[in-house]
């Protein structure tokens, strides 16, 4: 996979990675960035993009831009993030933090967040709230760093990643899975990066390995020291966060956790119906078959 790049003189350990594309729609957010949390940052960066759409693209490249030689629409990410590692450690940088073009970044907050003792630091999107204050993560392939807020690599997680050969973009996750508490989704048919990063970092264990129940345990065996902190990379509390999202836009949440989320509250009436002695008939037909 070649690049096509500026020589960089290193000014920090910690390297931002952007991931964007030659799409329109992103200019703008390189844009933003560029004239707030870049301008001044302490921290070098680097824009990722993949192969312009057309011969004779009629953009020039900037200094802070990576062009790597792959598809550059969305389920091609995984291989930007591949160049974006190996760009970073050909360069002595220590750590990468790799982010998208519409995510913004509190680089004091970064730098001074203690992450450095970690391959692998985020926030885990796919959580069961157990008693409105305990959170556990999924299973079975769904315990990965969501990479819209950003995710923290060491070299050693790098190196694994730049190491990895992924010959399609095609996902083998099977149909359906056991993500715990008895619920379950449907699998993914891309390897989108951030589920590719983490499958990596867990050693592309076989999707009905025993580790899977335990994530911690999967990471661990592997090499791979995890932190997970869901207030370091949401804006709940704006004094807090390392990472905003795509800032004051609202998304609509896929018909995958329009399931699970159905499933858990028909679980939970079902409960409540058992413990007031309501018939188990009557519960079916409150709940229907989820």
């Amino acid at each position: 996979m070649s690049l096509t790049t500026t020589p960089t003189k290193r000014r920090s350990t910690i390297l931002l990675g952007l991931i964007t594309a030659h799409h329109p729609s992103r200019w703008w957010y390189r844009v933003g960035a560029r004239q707030t949390f870049l301008r001044g940052s302490k921290l070098d960066h680097v824009y990722v993009f993949g192969n312009p759409p057309v011969s004779g693209w009629p953009v020039e490249r900037e200094a802070d831009e990576l062009w790597v030689d792959c598809d550059d629409r969305k389920e091609y990410m995984y291989y930007k993030v591949q160049a974006l590692c190996r760009y970073a450690l050909d360069n002595g940088y220590s750590y990468l933090f790799r982010a998208c073009d519409d995510t913004l970044i509190h680089v004091d907050r970064l730098t001074s967040a203690g992450l450095e003792s970690f391959d692998y630091a985020g926030n885990m999107p796919c959580k069961f709230s157990l008693g409105g204050t305990f959170k556990t993560w999924f299973k079975g392939g769904f315990d990965f760093l969501h990479g819209g807020c950003g995710i923290w690599l060491s070299r050693k997680a790098m190196q694994m990643i730049v190491d990895d050969r992924l010959e399609s973009v095609v996902c083998d996750m099977p149909d359906k899975v056991d993500v715990g508490f008895g619920l379950t989704t449907a699998g993914h048919k891309i390897w989108y990066d951030d589920l590719r990063i983490g499958e990596v970092l867990k050693g592309l264990l076989p999707w009905d390995s025993p580790l899977r129940d335990n994530p911690v345990i999967a990471y661990q065996k592997n090499g791979i020291s995890i932190f997970e902190d869901e207030q370091l990379f949401v804006d709940d509390d704006p004094s807090r966060p390392i990472t905003v999202h795509d800032p004051g836009v609202t998304k609509k949440s896929g018909g995958r956790f329009d399931s699970l989320q159905r499933q858990i509250r028909h679980r939970n009436i079902a409960q409540a119906m058992k413990a007031a002695r309501v018939p188990a008939e009557q519960i079916g037909e409150v709940v229907g078959g989820d």
